[in-house]
């Protein structure tokens, strides 16, 4: 029997599955590069279809999770390219105790570049003149730069800085006896350091603020930016300790300090596990929801931190229980870049149903606030997800890219291509894409402004903050801009429970008014440059009117006219652009009134 089955299996592997030939290789790089072409294609026309819906909160989502795939594949890609060259350099042969300090020192690092650099983007640090800068640019295009800056810095490094704590609390979570109780408290021991990390970043920045008179605005902007930068980080890495507990749990196996299992503990995963992995994020959340809802008031400090790991930590569930589910049912052999390409596909389907589901909730009129803001952090969550399964697809091309190049060292050319890759994606990201979701913020503020004014004024309260008691009435409807929604909150829209729920003709989808405004702060600036150019030149020419010859006249009075011609021309450009802002405002009036007619 024994002989008789050897001879079997020899005779299908070699029938079927001898060796591979140059052929079969070729097939299947064809393979896994038309997957991901057509991957590729489909992902971007579904975020185009999702960023262009009515439903103004779906767009935003949409528009989450194309600057976190940037984000994210940016961030991962530096720090994984530095981390190589560390592991090279350093790590090569090196104890577990050296590997486990050096990932701590590696994250400390980032951690400490993360404070200096959003200190220093929000203008709290100033290494320049101010007075000088102020001089010759307006301070509100100043603070527009600066909020941007603030946000590119503080995603990216935070981002950098989480990854770095994942790799560092899962260095030790490795070299813990390998039980489930011990693996498990790694995760409130990784919640507790960081969170000390966070308590002693902000004493710091209190003492520093308190060495000047008056606490600038710049400072205040430092420190609440870096507080929900730390609270993400928290959230990112301890949502990935718990998740690694939760795969060793249901699995068997713990995955490596990158989650990253080999193919054939994937493809002994069972579906049940699966199963149960999912089941387990669920529980989180649904953990999460009721504290919210019988004890939202307790532990008001750790609220961002809290919802974060839970949204965190059912994202990661989603995915890995992905990943378990089609290495176990379509890729029984190895397949690398079909199989991350699947995957990423797979787990970007899931996750929008998801947020389509989780809009429907947050639109119910059940649901407090507080559970509102639970869904919502979840469904950012999710499209976090998305964005680290499609990192995952280009991590493993990049992988391939560096592989195939022989003439530098593997790490060395893995960082270089990260740099070339990041120099290029990250300027588009933050010109194009983080201010639109600025503006997204921006508005629901306003709205969220608006709704406080219309809930006080059925009180029958005096508003006294922020001018909000002009905000409802005062102000004439083509005035008020983008400043309040269309329709109040009593007035049509009967089935919205918020007034950032309004349809696309009544938000103007593609207008970004914070773009028009800063383009007129920039022709008004140049135009003052050219200006004061104009008459220093007009001074230099009367005072050595007599000195020069005439083709020295000629010239000047050529240099001068020249300025003059470009100094009309931006004001035309700027004319243009406040009458297309005066155009918006009329438009938004008139559907006011339309508004105001229909209801």
């Amino acid at each position: 029997d024994g002989d008789g089955g050897d001879g079997d299996g020899d005779g299908d592997g070699d029938g079927n599955n001898g060796p591979i030939t140059f052929k079969d290789e070729q097939h299947a790089v064809n393979a896994g590069i038309s997957l991901m072409l057509l991957g590729s294609i489909g992902f971007m026309m579904s975020m185009f279809y999702l960023t262009n819906l009515h439903d103004r909160q779906l767009r935003k989502y949409a528009w989450i999770v194309i600057s976190n795939t940037i984000s994210i594949f940016s961030a991962v890609l530096l720090f994984q390219a530095i981390n190589g060259i560390i592991k090279e350099l350093i790590l090569d042969g090196a104890s577990e105790t050296i590997e486990l300090e050096v990932s701590f020192v590696h994250f400390f690092v980032w951690f400490v570049v993360l404070q200096c650099v959003i200190a220093l983007s929000a203008g709290a640090i100033d290494l320049k003149d101010s007075a000088i800068e102020d001089e010759h640019t307006h301070r509100e295009l100043v603070e527009y730069d600066r909020k941007l800056n603030v946000r590119k810095n503080g995603i990216l490094l935070g981002h950098m800085a989480g990854f770095a704590a994942i790799n560092a609390f899962g260095v030790l979570q490795q070299q813990v006896w390998r039980n489930s109780i011990c693996i498990l408290l790694v995760f409130p021991f990784t919640w507790a350091v960081l969170h000390l990390c966070a308590k002693f970043a902000y004493w710091l920045r209190s003492e520093l603020a308190a060495t000047d008179e008056n606490i600038t605005h710049e400072e205040i902007v430092w420190d609440e930016a870096t507080q929900e930068t730390e609270d993400d980080v928290i959230g990112l890495s301890a949502s990935f300790i718990l998740c690694q507990f939760l795969r060793y749990f249901w699995g068997g196996t713990l995955p490596n300090p990158e989650g990253v299992e080999s193919h054939a503990d994937l493809r002994n995963h069972t579906t049940l596990g699966g199963l149960m992995l999912l089941l387990s994020g669920c529980l989180v959340v649904g953990l999460e929801l009721v504290r919210l809802l019988y004890h939202s008031h307790k532990f008001e400090n750790f609220q961002a931190q809290f919802q974060n790991v839970a949204a965190m930590c059912f994202a990661w569930c989603i995915f890995y229980s992905s990943d378990w589910f089609v290495a176990g049912h379509f890729f029984q052999t190895e397949h690398g870049m079909m199989k991350q390409i699947s995957l990423s596909i797979f787990v970007t389907v899931v996750a929008l149903a998801l947020i389509f589901i989780l809009d429907v909730i947050a639109d119910l009129e059940a649901t407090g606030k507080e559970v509102d803001l639970a869904v919502q952090a979840v469904a950012k969550a999710i499209a976090i997800l998305v964005a680290f399964s499609w990192e995952k697809a280009f991590d493993c091309a990049v992988e391939g890219a560096t592989n195939s190049l022989s003439f530098l060292d593997h790490s060395i050319t893995k960082l270089l291509l990260a740099v070339l890759l990041v120099s290029a994606v990250v300027p588009a990201w933050r010109w194009h894409i983080l201010p639109t979701i600025i503006e997204y913020d921006e508005e629901e503020k306003r709205e969220e402004e608006f709704r406080k004014a219309v809930e006080a004024e059925k009180r029958g309260e005096e508003i006294e903050e922020r001018g909000l008691a002009g905000l409802a009435h005062d102000r004439p409807a083509n005035e008020r801009g983008l400043r309040e929604p269309l329709l109040r909150a009593e007035e049509g829209a009967e089935n919205r429970k918020f007034p950032a729920k309004m349809k696309r003709s009544e938000s103007l989808i593609g207008l970004n008014t914070t773009q028009l405004k800063r383009n007129c702060l920039e022709s008004k600036q140049r135009c003052k440059e050219l200006e004061e150019e104009n008459q220093k030149l007009k001074v230099h020419v009367q005072e050595i009117e007599g000195g020069y010859t005439d083709s020295a006249a000629a010239a000047s009075a050529a240099a001068i006219e020249r300025l003059e011609t470009k100094n009309q021309d931006l004001e035309k450009k700027n004319l243009m652009l406040e009458n297309s802002m005066d155009g918006l405002h009329a438009e938004l009036g008139e559907l006011q009134k339309l508004a105001e007619l229909l209801g």
